[in-house]
């Protein structure tokens, strides 16, 4: 597929099919994505209704057009992902290790728990983004179990130190925190490996879009349909499509353009 510039956000139906030299199928799908101007949530749905090769670059421009605002969460965001992964290492790693070779009370133990408990809240901002999630492949899982292992690890370290020198000072309650964090890593590493395996369903993606835009207002639905129409009319006259195609797509519905035109095959 050739590669095409991003569409702006700002950009709409008519402007981006203005642009295309060489129409091809997929267009289509960008043509509803470009209909969708400014409206983030309708090309969210779209994204996870198209065809995976269109799909990715719809993600991109889905990114280059985000607020500023979201860019600017990028980095917390970011810093929450790696926090989640490497947390579990930093209490989990030491403290089995601890508990084999010294075989008594650590004196960190406490420390651990609270690098736990930091690790199980972000773990459980992770497990809300994975809920809220449509898909997940095999880097997802990977990432997963890069959590999970170390938290089972750590928590079994302090079985070990719990049978061996049960502490006096009341710091075993940190040990609930590192529970916590076990339970949080294996709950988003399972809801990981059933997305990941789970094919998707289409079906699902196409009448979530369009439920949604069935809730647009009415002149906000009948401006994207106008905006799209005219797209149509410039793929007619500069030949692109011919009269049949032209039909066929006016005729269907929003958020219905690229299945009428490009249906999904590589789900």
């Amino acid at each position: 597929m050739e590669q095409r510039d991003l569409i702006p956000s700002s950009m709409g139906a008519a402007e981006y099919t203005a642009r295309i030299v060489d129409f091809e199928p997929h267009d289509w799908w960008r043509i509803e994505a470009a209909s969708f101007r400014d409206d983030h949530g309708l090309r969210d749905h779209l994204v996870r209704a198209a065809p995976r090769a269109i799909a990715l670059r719809l993600r991109s421009e889905r990114r280059e057009a985000s607020p500023v605002v979201d860019r600017i969460l990028v980095v917390p965001r970011l810093a929450a992902i790696i926090g989640s992964l490497t947390l579990p290492i930093v209490w989990g790693l030491p403290l089995l290790f601890g508990a084999l070779v010294r075989r008594d009370e650590l004196d960190t133990l406490e420390l651990f728990g609270v690098v736990a408990a930091v690790s199980a809240v972000l773990g459980l901002w992770w497990l809300l983004t994975e809920l809220r999630g449509e898909r997940a492949g095999s880097k997802d899982r990977v990432a997963q179990l890069v959590r999970f292992v170390p938290t089972v690890l750590g928590v079994l370290g302090l079985v070990i130190v719990l049978w061996l020198a049960p502490p006096e000072d009341g710091s075993g309650v940190w040990g609930w925190a590192m529970v916590a964090d076990l339970l949080v890593s294996g709950g988003v590493l399972a809801l990981t490996y059933r997305r990941a395996t789970r094919p998707a369903h289409v079906d699902e993606h196409r009448a979530a879009l369009l439920a949604r835009v069935e809730r647009l207002p009415e002149p906000r639905r009948a401006a994207m349909l106008a905006d799209r129409a005219a797209a149509i009319d410039l793929l007619e006259q500069t030949g692109a499509i011919d009269a049949a195609d032209a039909r066929r797509a006016r005729g269907s519905r929003l958020g219905e353009l690229g299945h009428t035109m490009a249906p999904v095959t590589d789900r």
